[in-house]
């Protein structure tokens, strides 16, 4: 058993059910947390039963191991999941007790540097566990203390996702692929579910503990068309119902959409989004979008938004939040300027928005039965048939007074449109590059060109430059519900003004071109970013 267990907890090829080397967990091909929970718990629970005996999980199985408790303990906030991952059941599941104790059987397990226990794994336990377990009192007697919130950008393009944690905040950003299947439909699960993964933005922070419910996503009366953060068309329920009476799992047939990150702090999620052809559907679908992540600010824009639906408008929601008991309406500066019940506010820039407020009718995902509620909803008009529509908007999470006054100039939009998305933050001075098509421009201050479906996030320092580039395409060849064959590498190549060098990272070369300039060529895998530090050659060498 010790040994099938071992050799069974290794990374899986393709989107074959098993657990990714980004430490997402997939089941039904695709990144599916419901099947996650309890099979991680019941692997913690051998770990336990045979610590310390010769029957222990091999070293390589626990590293596995540990891999999917630490992607699940990034992508929860502070024990669910978003509604965006939830697969067929998106207004439930969560880590479930078995699995909190898994990280506390693991912290035992593991002994670094002849230590009684894991310190980090035994303080995200204390975290997560809210009540008091004997092993959580062991912990503390050694002096442990619970671990702060994940904070940073994480990279899970094995479901096409970014998460971004700051504070007590935790975004999902989520798309699909041609890998990667945007909802999971069922003959009476997720009927309406379509828009799951349209480039959704959703917020979760505030709950006691925090949860989906706590943030404002509660099925009752919940409008299926408005997923916050993603472009749609605004359908008659019965239209957005699924058209087919089994399974619908649908991919899109564009490979870009994912998501990169720079330094573990910041980050940036891009798709091209289209829509197959499939009745009800609007198969001439499509749009460019892109988020990236500094600090509490999120900067959302949109290209290119094109379709033929004159029956009903094109959208792109900003938030929908059940209403909180205590709710008190905000007093706002202008109409382009909105606040959702949790005090995040939304500066839009570009696009007409519109905000309702009070009772919303809807449908039961799986019965079909009426529900409602109250809520507060606020989207940006794009209008009926929109031809190379755009958006753009920052959120800001929670801001003081002083950021609010100084939120429409905290960033630079340097490109919006088909080919990129070019963003330049003030504060951080951090750049994020979406290029969707090939990009050229010899006037640009660093980068010259791009290959296209390429993402680019650099920052510049006194003395060198921080930069990262990422294929979010896992190439994965067979393009089937699940496979075994796996992510193949892909080459993405930038050419950067001057000559610049760089050491440590074996996947990035650079060579200097006739003109002077810096190629560098990344070879990207499974969807992870190559990040490197270019240093200038000095001019005397």
């Amino acid at each position: 058993l010790s040994e099938w267990l071992s050799t069974s907890l290794c990374f899986t090829p393709g989107t074959l059910g098993g657990i990714k080397v980004d430490g997402t967990a997939f089941h039904h091909g695709g990144f599916y947390p419901g099947y996650t929970t309890g099979a991680l718990g019941a692997v913690g629970s051998y770990i336990g039963f045979t610590l310390d005996t010769p029957y222990q999980i091999s070293p390589t199985g626990r590293k596995v191991f540990r891999t999917a408790l630490e992607g699940m303990r990034n992508y929860c906030n502070l024990q669910e999941w978003s509604p965006a991952l939830g697969g067929r059941h998106p207004f439930s599941g969560r880590m479930e007790k078995s699995d909190i104790e898994a990280f506390a059987k693991l912290a035992l397990a593991e002994k670094p540097e002849g230590k009684e226990f894991d310190p980090q794994l035994a303080s995200d336990y204390l975290r997560l566990q809210t009540t008091s377990t004997p092993s959580g009192e062991f912990f503390r007697s050694k002096g442990c203390q619970p671990a702060s919130n994940p904070e940073g950008f994480f990279v899970f393009n094995y479901g096409s996702a970014g998460i971004y944690r700051y504070q007590q905040y935790m975004i999902t950003l989520k798309g699909y692929n041609t890998d990667v299947w945007g909802a999971e439909i069922y003959q009476k699960d997720n009927r309406y579910g379509r828009y799951q993964s349209y480039g959704a933005v959703l917020i979760m922070g505030n709950g006691h503990p925090v949860s989906r419910k706590g943030s404002g996503f509660k099925e009752e009366g919940w409008d299926w068309n408005r997923m916050p953060g993603t472009t749609t068309i605004h359908l008659p329920f019965e239209l957005l119902d699924s058209p087919l009476k089994g399974t619908n799992m649908a991919r899109s047939k564009e490979n870009f959409s994912g998501s990169t990150s720079l330094e573990g702090k910041y980050g940036m999620f891009a798709m091209k989004l289209m829509e197959r052809e499939l009745k009800n559907f609007t198969p001439d679908f499509v749009a460019r979008k892109s988020v990236a992540c500094f600090g509490n600010r999120i900067i959302c824009l949109g290209s290119g938004i094109s379709n033929s639906n004159v029956n009903y408008p094109t959208e792109t929601t900003l938030f929908q939040c059940a209403l909180p008991a205590k709710y008190q309406p905000a007093v706002l500066e202008d109409s382009c300027t909105l606040r959702d019940p949790f005090g995040n506010y939304f500066y839009i820039q570009k696009g007409k928005p519109h905000q309702t407020e009070g009772l919303q009718h809807s449908f039961h995902n799986k019965s079909r039965k009426a529900t409602e509620g109250k809520f507060l909803t606020a989207w940006i008009d794009l209008g009926k048939a929109p031809q190379n529509a755009e958006y753009e908007y920052l959120i800001l999470l929670r801001p003081t007074e002083k950021e609010r006054k100084g939120a429409r100039q905290s960033y630079i939009i340097k490109q919006q449109d088909c080919q990129a998305h070019i963003v330049f933050d003030k504060l951080t001075q951090v750049t994020a590059c979406s290029f969707f098509e090939a990009y050229q421009n010899t006037q640009a201050d660093l980068i010259q060109q791009a290959d296209a479906e390429t993402l680019v996030m650099y920052k510049k320092n006194e003395s060198d430059i921080q930069l990262s580039i990422c294929s979010p395409n896992l190439n994965i060849e067979e393009k089937t519900y699940t496979t075994s064959q796996p992510s193949r590498p892909v080459v993405k190549q930038i050419t950067i003004k001057g000559k610049w060098n760089s050491t440590g990272n074996p996947q990035v070369k650079l060579q200097t071109d006739k003109e002077g300039n810096t190629l560098i060529q990344a070879t990207c895998q499974h969807g992870q970013p190559q990040e490197i530090t270019l240093k200038p050659v000095s001019q005397t060498e």
